[in-house]
């Protein structure tokens, strides 16, 4: 069955690509700042967790000199989301992506 996603999870998605194929909570506030509220983001990831889009890790790894990024920090409560579709190897949201969605979702 096709899922109808919204502005907020292709910007989800969009940053997971940028960053590895993961984000968090405290990373998605800081580079995105229509999501400063956690209901918000929480919303979006949870619709994308249930369709199976999304894996939630509650063991993430804290490595500050790590090349691929910190997961987890401040206000995370301990829980990243990685987006299969967009780690190494996998499929290239963007390139389907129309970018005119994509930064009118940015600027909101």
């Amino acid at each position: 069955m096709a899922v109808e996603l919204t502005e907020d999870h292709m910007v989800l998605m969009h940053l997971a690509e940028e960053n590895g194929g993961w984000v968090s909570f405290s990373l998605t506030k800081r580079k995105m700042p229509q999501f400063s509220q956690k209901e918000r983001f929480l919303k979006s990831v949870n619709f994308l967790l249930q369709e199976g889009m999304v894996w939630e890790d509650r063991q993430p790894l804290c490595n500050v000199a790590s090349q691929t990024g910190r997961f987890a920090a401040d206000g995370d409560d301990g829980v990243c989301y990685w987006f299969p579709s967009v780690m190494q190897g996998g499929a290239q949201i963007t390139e389907s992506m129309d970018s005119a969605v994509l930064q009118e979702a940015l600027q909101k």
